[in-house]
């Protein structure tokens, strides 16, 4: 253990940090704690004596342990300064958001550096963010939910009437199209209300883990009769990789994509599925031999509402992106000229910041 007996604040200094909210720890660049300020009871929960001796390592999750604190004291021992949102622990076990300043300081070049760590508690305001988006979003579930019984309560009845009419006054195979047509509508709205509804409720991704490869398959034997009765050919080179992803929710993203180049193919044409790891993501590509889309529709083919096909709802690829981001990805179109359409799903490989995940460079 680094002697820091002679760094340790006198009264003075530990009447100034009183005034301060966030805990300030001295250590070594070992991590052994030499000093813990007068406002650690409040933010660790740790008595001030409690903590000297021991190693920052007890503030920290066990699995911030492996990368996260070595690559901040690797930091510290060369002069680096870091600031940042982590998730700490406090001595009853619970975690929570903490703002984390660490730097270096050394009073000459003989006496030995010391860390200066400073934790702000950030854990309400963070929650509190949350429970503001969760508000909007409850409100907007409301209004959907809303909308939607309010719908599907007279479909019902239009339903039931038209069929009433089309049996009692049938006369030609006019009216026969009449019918047909109406309970068309019928479908196309109740099926509107079916994505609208998903999208606004859909669940939270149960995070399993999953060989993507095994998942790409899947969901394209799920489409095979689609795909047969367009005439289409598809094929399809995955590579194995696997991933914490919500299954169901992974099929239906690719699903959505198949689907969405059979309707802009129309009869005939070959998709094209691949699967690679790039650039630290499992990317997903799904590639058409359609009309291509416009530059001025690629900005906004992730909209809801938005759809360029005639009778097109436009919410299918709008779930889709929806989906990737509670997975933590992203989705991306692009239209090369002449050459059809590509939509990319990447998942990444590891969700936490670079710092968290190995040793950062010598």
């Amino acid at each position: 253990m680094v002697d820091l007996s002679q760094s340790v604040p006198g009264p003075l200094f530990e009447a100034i940090l009183l005034c301060v909210r966030q805990a300030v720890i001295l250590s070594g660049l070992d991590g052994r704690i030499s000093f813990a300020g007068p406002s650690v009871p409040a933010v660790l929960g740790f008595e001030p004596d409690e903590l000297v001796g021991l190693d920052l390592s007890v503030l920290f999750t066990p699995e911030d342990l492996v990368h996260l604190l070595p690559n901040l004291l690797k930091m510290a021992a060369r002069g680096r300064e870091f600031s940042g949102e982590v998730m700490l622990v406090r001595k009853d076990g619970t975690r929570f958001f903490a703002f984390l300043s660490i730097k270096t300081y050394a009073e000459t070049l003989e006496t030995p550096p010391v860390l200066i760590t400073g934790i702000r508690d950030i854990d309400r305001r963070k929650r509190m963010e949350q429970s503001f988006r969760d508000v909007g979003y409850e409100d907007l579930v409301k209004v959907a939910n809303g909308i939607a019984h309010e719908l599907r309560n007279p479909m019902v009845g239009i339903a039931g009437y038209v069929n009433k009419l089309y049996k009692s006054c049938r006369s030609d195979d006019e009216h026969d199209g009449y019918y047909r047509n109406i309970l068309d509508d019928l479908k196309r709205i109740e099926e509107l209300i079916r994505k609208v509804d998903f999208f606004i409720r859909m669940p939270k991704p149960q995070h399993v883990a999953e060989d993507l490869g095994r998942v790409i398959k899947e969901a394209v034997e799920r489409c095979r009769r689609e795909i047969s009765e367009c005439g289409a050919q598809l094929e399809s080179e995955t590579a194995e990789c696997v991933l914490h992803v919500d299954r169901e929710q992974v099929i239906r993203v690719v699903s959505i994509l198949i689907d969405n180049a059979l309707e802009a193919m129309g009869e005939g044409g070959s998709i094209r599925i691949r699967s690679s790891v790039e650039d630290g993501a499992y990317v997903i590509s799904v590639h058409d031999t359609g009309p291509g889309i416009s530059r001025e529709n690629l900005a906004h083919l992730f909209k809801p509402f938005f759809s360029t096909k005639s009778g097109g709802s436009g919410f299918d690829l709008a779930v889709a992106k929806r989906i990737m981001e509670a997975h933590g990805g992203a989705i991306e179109a692009e239209s090369p000229p002449g050459d059809g359409a590509v939509f990319r799903l990447k998942f990444p490989l590891e969700k936490r910041r670079a710092i968290r995940t190995g040793p950062i460079d010598d």
